[in-house]
């Protein structure tokens, strides 16, 4: 067995010789009969009421009691007062709780004045079910006048004692159970004014207490919930325990007014567990949650079970065990319980202990007739402290909100709206002093993505904590670093004077973040760019000092990584043109402004055409005829590249069609993909829809690829070539020798032709060694099983030693330039075919 398991069961033994102890000293109680010894007749001594004025006069000290049970009720008060075990009238002796009985009061009163004096009798607690004043002469046994009052509010008969007489007071009370009786003589005036001002108070404090649960109820707020279903249920025990407005404005409850506050009793145990559960997850998990649980739910059990029992001593005596086992129980299980991390939690505790210690005496001493005391303050009290925790909640959450909505959430640092607010008061404090100026860099990671792709979002995050420290760690007193969005940051350097402590601040990021990042366990290398900019030089407010420092950023970005640049007007100019020629890429698919042009590929062993390959040029609007370097570059920036090599592809396979159809058969269009192209994951459906839309034959398309489009997901991308292998289209490997020249690719991509780059070509006649480059390539192209095509031929001698070495193919300017599709037709009609260059 578990320590756990144990424990569980030694807290149950204990729950259960806890219940049964409660239970046995309830029922003890109960069963326990006053100690009576023989006595004389009652012999009270008399209590003159003349003397007392308008103050009400305690009759029963100067009383004596018997109690009898219920069976032997039918004894008339002149006979009871000759009976034995007569005894005075303490508090024990008054008390009958929790069994049927009878209780008979006896005392004297006198009149020493020479007026008659009318007083009224009280006997309280005012809920006993039955209750009988017979008055006598002190030596007679004949009742001079009885009264009988049955289920009232509070008992009150109004006596007259002549001058100079006495007369005594037989009070008999019977009930189910019978609390501390205690008789009073009040003068009629005073008891009308003392009744009146009772009421008045009760509706006052009602009036409040509706208030309040109703105010409660309108926050719609849980806690408040519980606390008004505590407060109501305190007020209504109270008010139907002891008070006298309800009943008089609803006669009707006076009958039931046993079981009401029974009910309002457990309600109470049981709004104030919930509530403390609530708020300091007092009883929340566990075995205590069972266990006040299971106090709670029982003690409402039996105080339904006075609703339908014709004697209620037993439910009422449950409710009563079970309400102080509760009380007894919730201060273990709090101190048990840690502290919730809330602000004022350690005050809400001490004042639901008060008030439980409250609810403790109350369940002791409701059976004396007494209700609970100072419930109300204390509910008031835990009511105070809960709005003053609410309200300090609150302004810790606006404070956490106002910081997350001026600092980043992942790296702490300020973001991209507190970081202008920084820099736009640093440029305040520098425009008062012309003598100092304010640095701005802007600095983002190059190929962050990686990072993420490899080791996951987990590692980016860490790595971006660690790269704010050590940003933090590269600033002076007095800067501030902020992140902008993703992997950009941005630093604010008040202060500077000149151009040079700008650029070593650069000098020194990037210094700092050529040191590797331990992120869990790995060390991880990545460089920065940084784009300066110096106010007033090169902006005069904030917002254009951002964006020329994001200018010059962008430029380092393009001219490579790990470089830092500091803004010049230039910059601007360059930046116009991109952003113009991007918005304008946008519009030229929908204007069709892209045509393509066509350049031959010619067979040097007989001098025929061969192929074409296809080359796209924008007739962009108002401009001549923009080459492809100047605007290929910004497409694949932006992305337009997809949506336009896809248009590329249509366009030439369309054409080849028709030259198809026009009899040229053999005729190859070799068409250009670019990196972000081929790996869109949608270059082989628009191969496979361009092919069908043209019914070109497969065989006659080439696709043409550099090596850094296969660098990277090497098994992505032979899955692509495979599918496309598999449609039937020839490809080809561009630009070889500039790059890696990777010859593992050329076997492993299955590449059916070998594009050597013009660089090469160019420079065949000048020297031996780029002669023996090209004769190696083309030797172990041949090996290989490959055809080659030499690009940039731009004469007969290039062409006869390309021819020579054994390349197959050639293309440049030696035949033609590159010519729109009509202008090729006629290119070739008037095309003789070449002798062999060989």
């Amino acid at each position: 067995m578990s320590p756990t398991t144990v424990a569980e069961a030694l807290l149950r033994w204990l729950w259960c010789g806890l219940l049964l102890a409660g239970m046995g000293l309830g029922l003890s109680a109960a069963a326990a009969a006053p100690a009576t010894t023989p006595a004389t007749p009652p012999t009270t001594p008399p209590v003159d009421l003349a003397t007392t004025g308008m103050e009400p006069v305690l009759l029963v000290t100067s009383m004596q009691v018997l109690k009898q049970l219920h069976e032997n009720d039918d004894t008339g008060a002149a006979d009871v007062l000759h009976q034995p075990g007569w005894l005075a009238a303490t508090d024990r002796n008054r008390n009958s709780a929790w069994r049927p009985a009878t209780v008979w009061l006896t005392g004297v009163v006198r009149n020493s004045s020479a007026e008659p004096l009318t007083r009224w009798i009280v006997v309280k607690p005012r809920r006993i079910r039955e209750v009988t004043l017979e008055v006598f002469e002190p030596d007679s046994p004949v009742a001079a006048r009885p009264d009988r009052i049955t289920r009232a509010v509070e008992p009150a008969f109004a006596v007259t004692v002549p001058p100079g007489g006495s007369l005594r007071l037989v009070v008999r009370t019977q009930d189910v159970t019978i609390p501390t009786a205690t008789v009073e003589a009040w003068v009629p005036e005073a008891y009308s004014d003392a009744t009146r001002w009772t009421l008045v108070r009760e509706a006052i404090w009602l009036t409040v207490c509706l208030l309040m649960v109703g105010l409660l109820l309108w926050t719609k707020d849980p806690v408040n919930r519980l606390l008004a279903g505590w407060l109501g249920s305190v007020q209504f025990f109270q008010a139907s325990f002891q008070g006298l407005l309800l009943p008089s404005v609803w006669p009707g409850i006076a009958d039931d007014l046993v079981p009401a506050f029974v009910v309002a009793g457990a309600l109470s145990f049981c709004f104030s567990t919930l509530a403390s559960r609530t708020l300091l997850n007092i009883g929340r998990d566990g075995v205590w949650a069972w266990v006040l649980g299971g106090l709670n739910v029982l003690a409402l059990l039996a105080a339904g079970a006075t609703l339908i029992v014709e004697h209620s001593v037993l439910p009422r005596a449950a409710v009563t065990v079970l309400g102080l086992a509760i009380a007894l129980v919730w201060p273990v299980v709090a101190w048990h319980t840690p502290l919730p991390q809330l602000p004022g939690a350690r005050a809400l505790r001490w004042a639901f202990l008060l008030c439980w210690l409250n609810l403790l005496v109350s369940v002791l001493m409701i059976r004396y007739g007494h209700s609970m005391r100072f419930a109300g303050l204390t509910l008031l009290g835990i009511l105070v402290i809960y709005t003053r925790v609410r309200a300090m909640a609150a302004a810790t959450d606006r404070q956490l909100h106002e910081h997350l909505a001026l600092h980043d959430a992942l790296t702490q640092l300020p973001n991209r709206v507190r970081g202008r607010q920084v820099l736009e008061q640093a440029i305040q404090r520098a425009t008062a002093k012309p003598s100092e100026g304010v640095g701005l860099l802007c600095l983002d990671l190059d190929r962050f993505k990686h990072v993420n792709d490899t080791y996951g979002h987990a590692a980016g995050d860490a790595l971006l904590r660690a790269v704010a420290q050590r940003l933090q760690a590269c600033l002076g007193p007095g800067d501030t670093a902020c992140r902008l969005s993703g992997d950009e940051f941005m630093a604010v350097l008040p202060g500077v004077t000149s151009h040079a402590q700008v650029i070593a601040r650069c000098e020194a990021v990037l210094a700092q973040f050529a040191q590797p990042f331990d992120i869990e366990g790995v060390h991880l290398f990545i460089s920065s760019s940084v784009g300066a900019a110096v106010f007033p030089e090169h902006a005069a407010d904030a917002e254009s000092l951002m964006r020329h420092a994001d200018t010059a950023l962008f430029e380092c970005k393009r001219g490579g990584a790990n470089q830092h640049r500091l803004f010049s007007p230039d910059m601007n100019a360059r930046l116009t043109a991109y952003v113009n020629t991007r918005t304008a890429l946008h519009l030229a698919l929908e204007q069709r402004e892209f045509e393509l042009y066509y350049q031959p590929q010619i067979r040097l062993e007989d001098g025929a055409l061969v192929g074409v390959e296809a080359l796209v040029r924008w007739n962009r609007p108002g401009q001549a005829l923009n080459q492809p370097g100047e605007f290929i570059p910004v497409a694949e920036e932006s992305g337009l590249i997809a949506p336009i090599g896809a248009w590329v592809l249509h366009e030439a396979c369309r054409q080849a069609a028709d030259w198809h159809r026009d009899g040229l058969h053999g005729l190859k269009v070799a068409v250009n993909v670019s990196a972000l192209q081929f790996r869109s994951g949608t270059l082989v459906q628009n191969v496979t829809d361009a092919l069908a839309a043209s019914e070109l034959p497969a065989h006659c398309l080439e696709l043409e690829v550099t090596e850094t489009v296969l660098m990277g997901k090497e098994a992505v991308a032979l899955h692509t070539v495979q599918q496309l292998k598999a449609l039937g289209v020839s490809l080809s490997i561009d630009d070889f020798g500039t790059g890696y020249s990777n010859l593992a690719y050329l076997h492993r991509f299955g590449f059916d032709r070998l594009k050597i780059d013009r660089s090469f070509i160019r420079r065949l006649g000048h020297g031996t060694e780029d002669q023996a480059i090209v004769r190696a390539i083309l030797q172990m192209a041949r090996h290989l099983n490959l055809r080659t095509t030499a690009e940039g031929v731009e004469n007969a001698e290039t062409a006869q030693r390309l021819a020579h070495l054994g390349c197959d193919e050639a293309q440049g300017y030696h035949y033609t330039q590159p010519l729109a599709a009509a202008a090729l037709d006629r290119w070739r009609k008037g095309f003789q075919q070449l002798p062999a260059a060989a």
